[in-house]
């Protein structure tokens, strides 16, 4: 998936990745513990060798849980779909304001003072696309401020 304009890009339809269902499996992944979830979630840090140990069982996803808010293991089949990851600005908590020209124009990204997972309208329509299992894309509630908004 290639980067694209953040000026194509409307507020209103960025979407929040997450599981589907927490009935699905959730993995805890010990190693993390001594490192900082937004490290981790922007490939900052520099991580050991990873052992996820299965700590809720049921079926297995595309996407699966961890005991961290924003960090899933995913399917070979779910790399095949997301290959690009990006940065934006932060999300001001007042009104969830993002600043637009922030948006490096990838499809995936995360803001700068959050560890939540943001995807563009044209990664949800490849996501919506396919067979994924446990995969849900829900409404960000991002804006962009009225000055800037498209």
């Amino acid at each position: 998936m290639a980067s694209r304009s953040p000026s194509e890009v409307e507020a209103a339809d960025l979407r929040w990745l997450t599981t589907d269902d927490y009935s699905w499996l959730r993995a805890d992944i010990p190693a993390l513990a001594e490192f900082d979830p937004r490290s981790v979630l922007t490939g900052a840090a520099v991580l050991p060798p990873l052992r996820a140990v299965a700590h809720e069982h049921g079926p297995v996803g595309d996407l699966v849980g961890t005991f961290w808010a924003s960090l899933f293991l995913i399917s070979s089949r779910f790399s095949q779909v997301l290959r690009v990851t990006g940065r934006c600005g932060p999300v001001a908590p007042a009104g969830r304001l993002l600043d637009p020209t922030t948006l490096d124009g990838s499809d995936i990204f995360t803001p700068a003072n959050e560890t939540s997972i943001l995807v563009s309208p044209r990664c949800t329509t490849a996501l919506q696309r396919t067979t994924l299992l446990n995969v849900a894309l829900e409404p960000a509630g991002i804006e962009f401020p009225p000055a800037t908004a498209r």
